[in-house]
């Protein structure tokens, strides 16, 4: 991988959750809407 050869770092793959997701398109926006909507949250802050 790149960041091992110029960085002399190891990089390790841990398990994640598909709910902690990076917002960078209009599709991904209604994806993290239907998981907020999911847990009961009614706006878009993140808060029940």
């Amino acid at each position: 991988m790149v960041v091992e050869h110029l960085s002399g770092t190891k990089v390790r793959l841990v398990e994640g959750s598909y709910e902690n997701l990076k917002v960078t398109t209009p599709e991904d926006l209604i994806l993290a809407e239907a998981l907020l909507n999911r847990r009961g949250c009614t706006c878009m802050c993140g808060q029940q």
